[in-house]
């Protein structure tokens, strides 16, 4: 399997072990010094247990009735990858069904074989 292909499969089964109820099992794709910004630049979450952690405190609080990826693309420069996907997401949150639509931003390292996610920024808005 290429790279391409191999670091997209990591990312999927990351999303279908929060989707399946196993938000633990997202700790196989990040760093242990991982950083996600939020789109003001601001660190929402910095190393892999934080990252974990949020995971967890997602599926705690919403249900999420349908995840749809959109558009994907994965980008290898040498020891680095980039990847880029959109969603569109229905949860259930408080009692109140939402949809959102958002991307998903992820640089990678290859380290020792492994690709591991160094830094995450994903976005989001209300579906129209």
């Amino acid at each position: 399997m290429n790279d391409e292909r191999s670091i997209w499969q990591k990312v999927i089964e990351s999303n279908e072990a929060w989707r399946s109820g196993r938000p633990e099992d997202v700790g196989g794709l990040f760093a242990p010094e991982v950083v996600m910004e939020g789109a003001d630049g601001r660190v929402l979450a910095n190393g892999r247990d934080a990252m974990v952690a949020s995971y967890v405190e997602y599926c705690r609080q919403v249900k999420t009735l349908a995840l749809a990826v959109r558009a994907h693309a994965v980008h290898v420069f040498g020891d680095t990858a980039v990847v880029t996907y959109t969603f569109e997401v229905t949860y259930e949150a408080g009692g109140q069904t939402s949809r959102e639509s958002g991307a998903e931003r992820l640089v990678l390292a290859r380290r020792g074989g492994a690709w591991e996610a160094v830094w995450r920024l994903q976005t989001s808005t209300p579906a129209t």
